[in-house]
């Protein structure tokens, strides 16, 4: 058994951190804080986008 994840499983990965944090910047009342969430969210979605489009997986 191997310990490093597959493509999909990363891919599924990024999907569900991006999910964390956007819901963490729509909870937060603080804008900037809810900015850097967004951001990250942001950059996992694009990392997810990247991995699914350009590396072959199943």
């Amino acid at each position: 058994m191997s310990d490093k994840r597959t493509i999909k499983e990363t891919i599924e990965l990024f999907k569900n951190y991006a999910y964390h944090f956007e819901g963490e910047a729509h909870r937060c009342n603080d804008k900037e804080t809810a900015a850097n969430w967004r951001g990250k969210a942001e950059a996992y979605r694009l990392a997810a986008f990247e991995i699914e489009r350009n590396m072959k997986h199943d």
